[in-house]
């Protein structure tokens, strides 16, 4: 599918992997106004990475993979794994240093990980 301005432009049956994806280019072409009031680029790319990991956090089972002209800046395997998220995340020491949380009581089921706390 292809839209401009809100518009659909074209719609076509297309082969290709399961899942979806979604390019954004030229955002701001009919709303240079808006434009003017966004911070820097960094910044507005960083707001924007932080949501896809966030998302990425509270959706283990699938994969995500964001880039910023050309260059994969974050991919998440979807396999499930709290694990490999937060080692793909935040490094190798940090996933080292957590510790799976399970607790249930009747009605309460609380899972994830939390970190060591650790003295340097």
């Amino acid at each position: 599918m292809k839209l401009s301005g809100g518009e659909i432009l074209e719609t076509s049956e297309i082969s290709c992997n399961t899942g979806t994806s979604i390019s954004v280019k030229e955002l701001f072409y009919n709303t240079p106004a808006r434009y003017k009031f966004l911070k820097q680029d960094f910044t507005e790319f960083r707001y924007i990475r932080e949501w896809i990991q966030k998302t990425a956090i509270a959706n283990l089972d699938i994969s995500f993979k964001l880039i910023n002209e050309g260059k994969t800046v974050f991919s998440s395997n979807g396999d499930g794994n709290i694990h490999n998220l937060i080692y793909s995340l935040y490094g190798k020491q940090t996933e080292e240093n957590i510790v799976d949380v399970n607790y249930e009581s009747e009605d309460i089921k609380i899972t994830g990980v939390v970190r060591k706390y650790t003295f340097s």
